[in-house]
């Protein structure tokens, strides 16, 4: 699908509370999870998946990650953006995503309980979020107790050290800074406007 198939059917969708992207809708304004609905070609054909997007900006990222996401209709389903019932899939899960959102609080974790290392320092920040600072400093000692391999995993873990180190003395501002300082880098990372 291209991106103006993708904006032929969605504009028709779209209020005050939702921005356009190339490859998604999201909810505006942004807070500490990036709500929203994304398009995915499918590799095995014609057709699009939709996932019902939802992404922790508490980390550093620079790529949409769809690990906290899931995709709309099943993990099969594909949609085709000639299908006039499309449009009503599409705005299914953006009913779907604005009312998720707006039940959420904070984020502390994955659907279905899946956990690796990444989720696990997002669903530390998410406690802090949420006012837990003894769970987030017990799940980032987990985190930077983990036997990193590869660079990315080892900034990953010195980087829940220090935010661990901060709470146990007792800054939690610092880490607060931190985690938006993230999000911030992160939306411009990922070329969205944090409106």
């Amino acid at each position: 699908m291209r991106s103006s198939d993708w904006k032929r059917i969605v504009k028709p969708l779209l209020d005050d509370d939702w921005v356009l992207e190339s490859r998604f809708v999201h909810l505006s304004p942004i807070g500490w999870v990036l709500h929203g609905v994304l398009w995915e070609a499918s590799a095995s054909g014609p057709g699009f998946y939709l996932w019902l997007l939802q992404m922790p900006l508490m980390v550093p990222t620079d790529v949409i990650d769809l690990s906290w996401s899931d995709r709309h209709g099943g993990s099969s389903r594909i949609y085709d953006e000639a299908d006039e019932s499309t449009g009503a899939a599409v705005a299914e899960a953006m009913n779907i995503v604005r009312a998720a959102a707006q039940k959420m609080t904070g984020f502390v974790g994955p659907p279905g309980g899946a956990d690796n290392v990444r989720m696990q320092e997002a669903r530390g920040y998410g406690l802090l979020l949420v006012g837990n600072p003894g769970g987030a400093f017990e799940v980032l000692g987990r985190v930077s107790r983990y036997q990193a391999k590869y660079p990315w995993e080892k900034e990953l873990v010195v980087r829940a050290a220090r935010m661990r180190s901060l709470i146990e003395n007792d800054q939690v501002q610092e880490v607060l800074d931190h985690l938006n300082a993230w999000r911030t880098e992160s939306l411009a990372a990922l070329g969205i406007d944090a409106r």
